[in-house]
């Protein structure tokens, strides 16, 4: 079976998960979608990838270069993406070449104009009933383990969140998460992680804790040096990656009781499901979390150390299973089967 890969290369969503995937599962050919055209915050790193087996493409006006993508493309097997192909022509020159694709979807994107792949597969079982005429099966993206920190630490609760990108209805939950700081009890150092520099410096924080505010590292694994918790108050969608990245790193995630967040082996926390977000894949609801409950939460772990403890268990055994040694094999037969 030869597979091929659309992967990207910069220090973001999509850049860090495919190089993931490019390490992992070894295709036999990427395709580098090489998006600088976009502007600022694109750098490219070529480096990750084995330059001998890769093709780029140049990302301009939503389109990839034919003639180039078309000779990458004859001779596979079977075509990965994650979230997206980019060029909505791709599904229709690997039907073209006999080659299949597999499209690994984010249910918030998946609407009627997304081209229709192969199979679709979906990183948590939230809105697989709303995938409507897509041949759908359920496939996570596992955790990535190679860079686990030391957790045997001293002193305050160390509390990260990262705010991410600006996305409608403040979708990581930083205004909540924010308020919940300020109504803290116990002794915690909180870092969020800003990369739209928001004008978050004024937050306040409760009389034991502190805040600092600061970009993204270079290397996404560095976010969670010296971390005990993520907090990500997550008001809709489908995988969260900086999640995913904190459980492999050992971090236990505080996130509101509401799908999909319950996939994950989270200390959950209330919120009420009022709000409505229109995509293409329809409308989604919106969950509200509470700040009382984050907060309640946070000086919980940091005034009992035996729940800090229980949870980095749950942690560590939900990220066994779901790491790339375990789940490297459900890929792969996964892929033979398409």
């Amino acid at each position: 079976m030869k597979v091929g890969l659309i992967a990207r290369a910069e220090n973001r969503g999509l850049g860090i998960l495919t190089w993931e995937v490019a390490r992992h599962l070894v295709p036999d050919r990427v395709l580098l979608v090489d998006m600088g055209v976009l502007g600022r915050g694109f750098p490219m790193h070529h480096d990750r990838f084995d330059l001998d087996r890769t093709t780029i493409g140049l990302f301009r006006d939503g389109r990839l270069p034919e003639l180039a993508v078309r000779e990458w493309i004859d001779g596979l097997d079977v075509i990965y993406t994650a979230e997206t192909f980019y060029d909505p022509r791709i599904v229709g020159w690997a039907n073209l070449a006999g080659v299949k694709t597999v499209l690994h979807a984010m249910p918030e994107f998946l609407g009627p104009e997304t081209p229709r792949p192969t199979e679709v597969w979906l990183p948590t079982p939230w809105r697989a009933e709303h995938a409507g005429p897509h041949r759908v099966i359920p496939i996570p993206i596992p955790l990535d383990r190679w860079r686990w920190p030391s957790l045997n630490r001293d002193g305050p609760l160390r509390v990260l969140h990262v705010a991410g990108h600006q996305a409608a209805a403040d979708r990581n939950g930083t205004v909540p998460f924010l308020r919940a700081c300020s109504i803290l009890h116990e002794a915690i150092d909180i870092t969020v992680i800003d990369q739209d520099c928001r004008p978050w410096q004024t937050a306040r924080v409760g009389p034991n804790a502190s805040l600092t505010i600061r970009p993204a590292a270079e290397n996404y694994w560095e976010m969670y040096e010296d971390q005990d918790v993520l907090v990500m108050p997550r008001r809709y969608g489908g995988l969260c990656l900086p999640v995913q990245e904190a459980i492999g790193a050992g971090l236990v995630p505080i996130m509101p009781k509401v799908p999909p967040n319950d996939w994950y082996p989270a200390l959950l926390t209330q919120s009420a499901l009022n709000g409505r977000l229109f995509t293409q894949a329809g409308p989604l609801r919106i969950a509200t979390p509470l700040p009382s409950s984050i907060a309640a939460a946070m000086d919980l772990l940091a005034r009992d150390r035996g729940q800090l403890e229980l949870h980095r268990r749950k942690v560590a055994a939900w990220a066994e299973d779901h790491s790339w040694d375990a789940l490297l094999p459900t890929w792969r037969a996964a892929l033979e089967a398409v």
